[in-house]
C-alpha cells in the first residue's frame, strides 16, 4: 500500500492543479467600488451568438488567436483592450460538447470583460471560463454549469468575478496561484465539492456570495482554502459575513486571539486563519465542504458541536498545535470526520464519529492523545500516517473496515480500546515500528491484527490484550494466559483471560448514613481487566448516570427523592458485556428548624393560649384551696 502526505487529493477529489509560481504581469487592482459601477465597464451593445461546438480560445502570444485578431475577425469580440474600451465577449451561448473549456484566455494583460454568457458541456476536465496567465479581466453575469469548474483562474491576477451563477459543477469558482481577485455577488449551488476554492493565492476579497449545497446527495459547497504556502497567505483574504452558506453566514477570521462562541452565531461555515486561543462551541453545521477548518492555529478548543453531511467535519492542514477537539458529534463525512495534518499536542477526546471515510486522521502529528472517542461505520476508524508518540486509549472502535491503521508511524501507545466488529482488520500496521499495544479488547473482527512492521509490542511487562479467539488456558487464575497468543507476525506473550464480571467495592457512603439536602459523595473501587463503563442509579433504574471517576451523586436526582431510605446501586460492565453491581442504602432526612404545626394555625399563638389558660386554672385552684 502506498501512502501520500496528507491532503485532500485522495481519491482524486481535489482537481486544483498546482502550477508554477504566479506571474508578475502588471495590472491595476480593482476595488469594490469598481465592481458596482457598470459605467466603468464601458460595455457596448452586442448581438447574441450560439457557438455550440466552437469553444473560444484567446492566446495573446499567438498572432492568429490574440485579442486583436479576434476583435477584427469575429463579430462576437469587440474593443481595444484599454481601461475605457476593454475587449468584450458578450451574449454568447456555448455548448462545449466535451471539446474543451468554453472560453479560454491565455497570456493576456489587456483589459477585457466576459459578460452575460451561457456556458455548459465543457467536459469532465475543463471549465466554463478558464484564465491562464491572464490579468485585468472582469467576468460578469455569466452562467457556467456542468464542468470540472465553472470559472477557473490559474496564475492570473487582478481579476473580478461578479454576479455569475457557477452551479452544477465539481467546483464553482477556483483560484490557483492567482492574487488580488474580487469575487462578489455570485451564486453557486449543487457543486460536488467547493463553491469557491482558493489554493496558493493571496488577497481574495469575497462579499455577498450566496452559496448552498442545493439539496442533491453528495453535493457540498462552501469556501475551501486549500494548500496555503504560509500563514501570511492564508490570512491575507477578506471574507465577510455577507457571504452565506445555506442561508447562514460564513465566518472567516484572520490573526485573531480569543474568539468566543458569540463570534460564530448561526454559522454556515467557520474558517480560522492564524487564530489562537479560540473556543468554538455549540455550533450546528451541515451540508458544506468543510464544517470547521483551522489553518496555522494554536491553543484552540472545538467542543460540543454537531457536524453532519460534510466532506470534512473538522479540518486542519497546516501546523496546528495544542488544540482540543472534544465532545463533538460528527456524522456522514465523505472523507474526514476529524483530519489534521502537521502539528503537535493535539487532544481528541469523547467525540462520536460515524460514517466517514476516515473517522480520525493524523498526518505528521507528534505527542498527541486520542481518547474516549466512539468511531464507527467508517472505512478507517483511526488512521495515522507519519505520526509518532501518540496515545490512543479508551476508544470504542467498531463496525469499521479497518479499526486502527498506522502507516509509517512509530512509538505510539495503544491501550484499553474496544476494537470490535471491524470487517477487515481490527489493527493494521504498515511500515511502523516501536508501537505498544496492551489491555485492548479484540472482539469479532475478521482479522484481529496485521503487523508487517518491526519491533512492535503486543504486551507490556505486566499485561497483554484480550483476544476472543485465544485458545489457551489460565491454570493459576491470575488473568493471564499460560501460553502466548500468536497470529502471523503478532505475538502477545501475556494474553488476557477474563471470565468474571467487574467487582465493585463501595467505600463511601456507608450503610444507613444520613444525608440532608446536599447529595452524598461517593467513592467506589471497581476491578476488571477489561473495564468498559460505569454508572449508578438512585431511582431504581429510571435514570442511569454514567461516571468515569469518583464524585458526587447527581443533585437534581437527589432533590427529586422523598425523605426516607434511598438505595444507591453502582454498575460496571466490561468489554465482553458482563455486568457487575453493588448497592448501599442511605437515609435522606431534611432537618426541621421549627416544630411541626397544625394546618391553618400558628403554633406559637396556640402555645401562648394554652399557657394562659393553664395559668388561670392554677390560680383558681390555689384560691379554692385557700
Amino acid at each position: 500500500m502506498k501512502y501520500k502526505k496528507f491532503n485532500l487529493t485522495i481519491l482524486g477529489i481535489l482537481l486544483i492543479s498546482l502550477g508554477i509560481v504566479s506571474n508578475h504581469l502588471s495590472g491595476i487592482l480593482l476595488t469594490s467600488e469598481d465592481i458596482h459601477n457598470k459605467d466603468d465597464f464601458n460595455l457596448k451593445s452586442a448581438g447574441f451568438w450560439n457557438l455550440t461546438g466552437n469553444p473560444i480560445l484567446i492566446d495573446n502570444t499567438n498572432p492568429s488567436k490574440n485579442w486583436s485578431y479576434s476583435a477584427s475577425h469575429y463579430d462576437w469580440c469587440s474593443g481595444s483592450g484599454i481601461w475605457t474600451d476593454p475587449y468584450l465577449i458578450e451574449n454568447i451561448t456555448i455548448d462545449g460538447q466535451s471539446i474543451g473549456s468554453c472560453i479560454e484566455i491565455r497570456n493576456s494583460n489587456a483589459y477585457f470583460v466576459i459578460n452575460n454568457c451561457t456556458l455548459y458541456g465543457s467536459g469532465t476536465t475543463d471549465y466554463g471560463i478558464y484564465l491562464n496567465y491572464t490579468n485585468n479581466g472582469k467576468i460578469i453575469n455569466n452562467n457556467c454549469s456542468v464542468y470540472s469548474g465553472g470559472i477557473y483562474l490559474q496564475n492570473s491576477n487582478n481579476n473580478t468575478i461578479l454576479g455569475n451563477d457557477a452551479s452544477n459543477n465539481q467546483y464553482g469558482i477556483v483560484l490557483n496561484f492567482s492574487n488580488n481577485t474580487i469575487i462578489s455577488k455570485n451564486s453557486a449551488s449543487n457543486n460536488i465539492f467547493a463553491d469557491i476554492a482558493i489554493a496558493i493565492s493571496r488577497n481574495a476579497t469575497l462579499t455577498e456570495n450566496i452559496l448552498s449545497f442545493g439539496g442533491k446527495a453528495l453535493n457540498f459547497g462552501g469556501v475551501l482554502l486549500y494548500s496555503p504556502s504560509s500563514k501570511e497567505e492564508v490570512a491575507s483574504h477578506t471574507i465577510d459575513t455577507t457571504n452565506l452558506m445555506n442561508n447562514k453566514p460564513i465566518y472567516y477570521y484572520a490573526n485573531e486571539i480569543g474568539l468566543q462562541p458569540s463570534d460564530f452565531l448561526n454559522a454556515g461555515q467557520i474558517i480560522l486563519a492564524n487564530c489562537n486561543d479560540s473556543l468554538i462551541s455549540n455550533i450546528n453545521i451541515s451540508n458544506v465542504y468543510e464544517g470547521i477548518s483551522i489553518l496555522y492555529g494554536n491553543n484552540n478548543t472545538i467542543s460540543n458541536n454537531f457536524l453532519e453531511n460534510v466532506v470534512g467535519g473538522f479540518m486542519s492542514y497546516t501546523y496546528t498545535n495544542n488544540t482540543v477537539i472534544s465532545e463533538n458529534t460528527i456524522k456522514n463525512c465523505l472523507y474526514y470526520g476529524i483530519g489534521i495534518g502537521s502539528g503537535s499536542n493535539i487532544i481528541i477526546s469523547k467525540n462520536v464519529i460515524e460514517n466517514s471515510n476516515y473517522g480520525i486522521y493524523f498526518s505528521y502529528i507528534l505527542n498527541s492523545t486520542i481518547s474516549g472517542n466512539i468511531v464507527s461505520n467508517s472505512e478507517m476508524g483511526i488512521s495515522m500516517f507519519n505520526s509518532n508518540n501518540t496515545k490512543i486509549s479508551k476508544n470504542s472502535i467498531e463496525n469499521n473496515k479497518k479499526g486502527i491503521h498506522l502507516g509509517s508511524s512509530n512509538g505510539n501507545i495503544v491501550s484499553r480500546n474496544i476494537i470490535r466488529n471491524n470487517k477487515e482488520f481490527g489493527v493494521y500496521l504498515f511500515e511502523s515500528t516501536q508501537n505498544l499495544f496492551f489491555q485492548n479488547s479484540f472482539l469479532n473482527n475478521s482479522v484481529h491484527a496485521y503487523d508487517d512492521g518491526v519491533n512492535n509490542y503486543w504486551n507490556n511487562s505486566i499485561i497483554g490484550n484480550y483476544w476472543d479467539n485465544y485458545t489457551g488456558v489460565d491454570v493459576n487464575n491470575d488473568g493471564i494466559g499460560d501460553t502466548p497468543y500468536t497470529f502471523q507476525n503478532v505475538t502477545d506473550y501475556l494474553p488476557i483471560v477474563d471470565t468474571t464480571a467487574p467487582i465493585i467495592i463501595i467505600n463511601i457512603p456507608i450503610s444507613l448514613e444520613i444525608f440532608g439536602e446536599s447529595a452524598p459523595d461517593f467513592n467506589v473501587e471497581i476491578t476488571d481487566i477489561l473495564l468498559d463503563k460505569m454508572w449508578y442509579t438512585i431511582d431504581n433504574g429510571v435514570t442511569n448516570i454514567t461516571f468515569t471517576s469518583n464524585g458526587t451523586i447527581n443533585q437534581a436526582l437527589w432533590d427529586a427523592l422523598p425523605e426516607g431510605n434511598v438505595i444507591i446501586r453502582f454498575y460496571a460492565s466490561d468489554a465482553l458485556g458482563r455486568i457487575g453491581f453493588q448497592e448501599i442504602t442511605v437515609v435522606k432526612m431534611i432537618s426541621q428548624s421549627n416544630p411541626p404545626g397544625i394546618p391553618g394555625y400558628n403554633i406559637l399563638l396556640l402555645l401562648g393560649i394554652v399557657s394562659t389558660i393553664a395559668v388561670i386554672i392554677v390560680k383558681k385552684r390555689l384560691k379554692y384551696l385557700n
